[in-house]
């Protein structure tokens, strides 16, 4: 797997660095923001981006956006699935443990599933690591003969000259509304709390 570090705290990248490279996983590493999104930019193989919530110029979620916004195109492959977020929290100071838990459940309202509270568990990294690993893995593989011969099988039963072939049709384009509709929506309150973190920073 390919992870890229993100952190203005060189004992950390170089801690996590050293951790994951023991586990064969091939790192890179960033100090801010701007890097990390140049490292994106040019690297499409990256698989994973373990990143402190707070980037001094930006934070995660800025980050997440703003990699979405990449060309994901190569030259060699049609596409290249987004690299799949971990952050990295820092509790409050002389904060209780339910502040700490106040901070993740804050993260997570921005849509992040995978948010480690520091001090890190390197072993709890390198499990999380696996898991994802095994997912994409699973993303990428082509479809098995029979797969293709189910899919090649409906497409028949829905042919040009079937009645259930145009209810398909409309129910796609409803479907492809609906998506549009939400893309719209998503846009709209990522831009809202695009303002609330120039706000707060």
């Amino acid at each position: 797997m390919q992870v890229l570090i993100v952190s203005h705290v060189a004992p950390l990248r170089r801690a996590l660095r050293s951790t994951l490279e023991r586990a064969q996983h091939r790192t890179t590493v960033a100090e801010t923001l701007d890097e990390a999104l140049k490292i994106l930019s040019v690297n499409l193989s990256i698989d994973v981006v373990l990143t402190e919530w707070n980037l001094t110029t930006g934070t995660a979620m800025e980050l997440q956006v703003r990699c979405q916004q990449l060309d994901r195109l190569a030259d060699t492959l049609p596409s290249t699935a987004l690299p799949h977020f971990i952050v990295l929290a820092t509790p409050t100071v002389n904060g209780t443990h339910s502040e700490g838990r106040g901070i993740t459940q804050e993260i997570q309202k921005f849509g992040f599933t995978d948010i480690l509270e520091k001090p890190i568990d390197h072993t709890r990294v390198l499990q999380r690591l696996l898991a994802i690993g095994r997912e994409r893995a699973v993303l990428a593989k082509p479809p098995t003969t029979s797969q293709a011969a189910a899919v090649s099988s409906s497409m028949a039963a829905s042919a040009p000259d079937s009645p259930a072939w145009i209810d398909r049709v409309q129910q796609l384009e409803q479907i492809i509304a609906n998506l549009t509709s939400s893309i719209r929506n998503h846009d709209l309150q990522l831009q809202e709390v695009q303002l609330k973190l120039q706000r707060m920073a």
